[in-house]
């Protein structure tokens, strides 16, 4: 399906009140080095947009196994099951990858099938959202595009921190899109869904003729270093290692409120 190379213009859209859909995928635990890992760091994920100062936002959890999280009074967020076969164990970054688009592509259709979504979010089911995310979101709103480019890195293994600039350069947690982003030219009713590679922002910004907004502070906490994240490298977790120990500092409690951490932990 051919791709828009032009802004997208949608007065109606613009009338409609702003709402954030937010696409979890969740690796399978096929591929998964700890599933109890990956419920621990979904589960700070969750809490992280249960802390959101603004409700105007519908997130779904996609995966191939419900994981246990508190889900209870949280109308705001819910799963659905990818029904079709796990990547194997030995799935390569691209098998894991394509599996990662069409959870994106799943629960984006759930999504607009059910709000009027304005703007779209995909979230890592590992990292964190600051409890101002969908607010400031909002007040950037109507907008093409806009990208996180101040975050932190967070260890949760160490309980540390460290401040993160250029995070969009490494962590897929940092774009957010209109809605008309994904709307094909000349068929309004028909999607094009799936992921945005966060390398390639600026370059598809440029196609489309739109200039990002620069989200204002740091939105996002980038996990790292707990064993489970999706690519590594032995380079890369050299360097996680590294960094982790040497540039981070403890979680402080303002660090911790703002992401819905319980301090200590």
């Amino acid at each position: 399906m051919a791709r828009p190379t032009h802004r997208l213009d949608s007065p109606a859209e613009e009338r409609r009140p702003f709402l954030l859909g937010i696409v979890i995928p969740l690796k399978s635990k096929s591929t998964a080095r700890s599933w109890a890992e990956v419920e621990a760091r979904l589960r700070a994920m969750v809490a992280s947009l249960r802390g959101q100062s603004s409700a105007d936002f519908a997130a779904v959890i996609v995966g191939h196994e419900r994981p246990e999280f508190d889900d209870t009074h949280f109308p705001n967020l819910s799963f659905i099951t990818l029904n079709a076969p796990p990547p194997p164990k030995t799935a390569d970054r691209q098998d894991q990858r394509r599996d990662k688009i069409r959870k994106n592509e799943l629960g984006m259709r759930h999504l607009h099938a059910q709000h009027p979504i304005t703007h779209w979010f995909h979230l890592d089911a590992d990292d964190l959202v600051h409890k101002h995310f969908v607010a400031t979101v909002s007040s950037l709103a109507p907008f093409d595009m806009a990208v996180v480019h101040s975050g932190y890195a967070y260890y949760p293994t160490l309980n540390r921190y460290r401040c993160l600039d250029g995070i969009d350069r490494f962590c897929g947690s940092t774009a957010i899109t209109s809605d008309r982003w994904w709307i094909s030219p000349g068929t309004p009713t028909e999607y094009f869904c799936g992921g945005i590679d966060h390398t390639r922002l600026n370059e598809l910004a440029t196609l489309r003729g739109v200039s990002p907004q620069i989200y204002p502070g740091r939105g996002v906490a980038y996990t790292m270093g707990h064993g489970d994240n999706l690519y590594r490298t032995p380079s890369r977790r050299a360097r996680v290692w590294l960094e982790s120990r040497l540039l981070s500092r403890r979680c402080d409690a303002e660090f911790c409120r703002s992401f819905g951490l319980v301090a200590g932990s």
